[in-house]
């Protein structure tokens, strides 16, 4: 028989990822291939990261790149 797929869950932080699953930032740091030290100032939102840190950031962890990126929506005021 065909195995169903379960959905990943979506998490809102990747610090709710971390918990939830378990993980330390260490092993996060390694799966993306960069420094803890710079994992932790990127989730402190202390320094930027590459587009590419932060793509691979939201696949890993299944958080959207707005909540990594700390992105929000701008009301368009009208003229």
């Amino acid at each position: 028989p065909i195995m169903p797929i379960k959905p990943r869950p979506a998490y809102q932080t990747v610090r709710d990822y971390l918990r939830a699953e378990g993980k330390t930032q260490e092993w996060l740091a390694g799966e993306i291939g960069i420094a803890s030290s710079h994992l932790s100032n990127i989730l402190v939102k202390s320094r930027p990261c590459s587009v590419k840190v932060l793509l691979k950031l939201s696949r890993i962890t299944n958080v959207p790149v707005e909540s990594i990126a700390g992105w929000t929506a701008r009301s368009e005021k009208s003229a």
